[in-house]
Formats: structure tokens, sequence, C-alpha cells
């Protein structure tokens, strides 16, 4: 019996195909494709087939476009435009609305005191003053927000989304990285 890829997987490869600009029909076709080629070279031994099968998947929606450009530059076809930015933050902020009413109110809490924490200039918020806000300890805290990361990674692959699905910022912005050496 050949292995098959879950829901979540073949919604994230459709999902990511039509991301990365497929038309509809192309990244359904595309998933098709890749689940056979997953299907006859999966090796167990090397992991889950879900993995597998993305990765696939990947290679699949980079070799489309490879096709695609070089149909272009003869003039065969056009390459679609890419989405718009406005649209792209409605649709963004309806998943952040979604993902707050699918919160209980101790979880919004932590959720909003832990993004002030990570966009807010590094010191300005500290962990103890961040977990003393909640009426937690500080391990307490880094608990709770360990917790909602994985809440929220289920609620994003039970809905078909990746966790980066609920930001706005671009893939150059985001929380804020340490550039110094601890000394």
């Amino acid at each position: 019996m050949d292995p098959s890829p879950s829901a979540a997987a073949l919604r994230r490869v459709v999902r990511r195909a039509l991301q990365h600009g497929l038309p509809p029909a192309d990244a359904e076709d595309l998933a098709a494709a890749a689940w056979e080629r997953a299907a006859g070279r999966f090796e167990p031994r090397r992991g889950t087939f879900d993995a597998f099968f993305e990765q696939v998947g990947r290679t699949a929606i980079a070799d489309w476009w490879r096709r695609h450009r070089r149909r272009a530059e003869v003039g065969l076809s056009h390459e679609p435009e890419a989405p718009r930015d406005g649209a792209r933050l409605e649709w963004v902020h309806a998943n952040q609305q979604r993902l707050l009413a699918a919160l209980d109110d101790a979880e919004r809490g932590v959720f909003a005191t832990w993004a002030l924490q990570k966009h807010l200039p590094q010191g300005h918020l500290t962990a103890p003053r961040a977990a003393e806000s909640l009426g937690l300890s500080v391990e307490a805290f880094n608990l709770a927000t360990r917790r909602l990361q994985a809440r929220i990674r289920r609620l994003a692959d039970e809905w078909g989304l990746e966790p980066r699905d609920f930001f706005s910022v671009g893939e150059h912005e985001g929380p804020r990285r340490r550039t110094h050496a601890k000394g």
C-alpha cells in the first residue's frame, strides 16, 4: 500500500503553491503529482511521509516556476501579478481575529504580554516584569508562552495555516533578534 499524506500536509502543499502565485488548478495538480512522486520514493527509515511529501511539494513549486519563467522569457506566457499588500493584510487580519477568538482570556493575556515583550525594544519589558504583570512567576510565564506557542501551531495546522500566517510583518522584519555577543 502506498503511503498517503495527512489532510494537513496536503493543505500545506496546496496553500504554499497558491502563496507562490500558482493558479488554483495548477496548485492542486502539483500536489497530486508531488504525492505520486513522494509515494514512489519514500523510505520510512528516513522520516515521516508528510515531511517528505512537503519537501517534494516545495521542489515541485520551484520546478513549476522555472518552467513558466522560461516560457515567459520567450513570450509564451506572462507571470501572474504578486499578491496585493492590502489583500494580504486583510487576510492576515482575519487570521489574527480568528486566533484571538479561539483563545480564552488567560491565553489572550499571555499572548498580549508575550507579543509586547518580543516587539518592544530590548529591556523595556523584561521577563520578570512581564510575568509580574500577569501575576505569574517567570517560570510559570515561560511555561505559559511555550503552551501558547504549541496551541497556536495546533490551531494553525487545524485551519490549514502556518504560524507566520498570523503576522503582518514582512519576511525581513519580525521579532527583534539579539545582535550583541553575551559576555
